[in-house]
């Protein structure tokens, strides 16, 4: 899991996680440029994975993490620039090249990437444990709707120990906004300890 995203050190700028001004690079492209340069980190990253003779299995979980999922946010803009007709977009342009995830632990990588990056985008109102909830189950959903789990032997209860155990980990990172009333509490309970 820790060598998953290491193709993204060759253009970090570009990576959510990475732009700390609040300027998105993005806005400089066209979301098919947008899309390719976040596609890149996954053939880049297998490179560099053979280059330094990472396990195959390694090498594996970098080309199938994504597997052939689009990459929805740029795919989204580029189908709002063509005022919503699909027959103006070329859907391959936004899609990884995968493969779909052959193993349950890329499986694994899979859904927990997603949801860990989707919790950045969380809606106020959505910054609690049933939106934590809610938004599990639809990246769950999503790829499952998706095919790509086909190709993997995860069953019904190991995605249900997936969610579970993403619930436990994902919940405590809402970023509740602090009030006077909240920091008042906070104050107040650090005193009784």
């Amino acid at each position: 899991a820790m060598y998953h995203d290491i193709g993204k050190i060759y253009t970090p700028q570009y990576f959510t996680e990475n732009q700390q001004t609040g300027f998105n690079m993005h806005r400089l492209f066209e979301p098919e440029e947008s899309a390719q340069l976040i596609i890149e980190h996954v053939t880049r990253g297998e490179a560099l994975a053979r280059q330094y003779k990472l396990p195959q299995s390694f090498i594996n979980i970098i080309r199938e993490h994504h597997g052939t999922t689009h990459v929805e946010s740029f795919y989204r803009q580029a189908l709002k620039n063509a005022h919503d007709d699909a027959s103006l977009v070329d859907e391959t342009k936004f899609r990884y090249p995968g493969p779909k995830p052959r193993t349950k632990e890329a499986a694994i990588i899979m859904i927990a990437d997603s949801a860990e990056a989707g919790m950045h985008a969380l809606e106020p109102d959505k910054q609690s444990e049933e939106g934590v909830i809610e938004h599990i189950n639809a990246v769950i959903h999503k790829k499952t709707e998706d095919e790509q789990f086909t190709h993997c032997p995860l069953t019904f209860e190991e995605l249900n120990q997936i969610k579970r155990t993403l619930i436990k980990l994902l919940t405590p990172r809402i970023r509740v906004p602090i009030t006077p009333k909240s920091e008042e509490k906070h104050n107040s309970e650090e005193q009784i300890e």
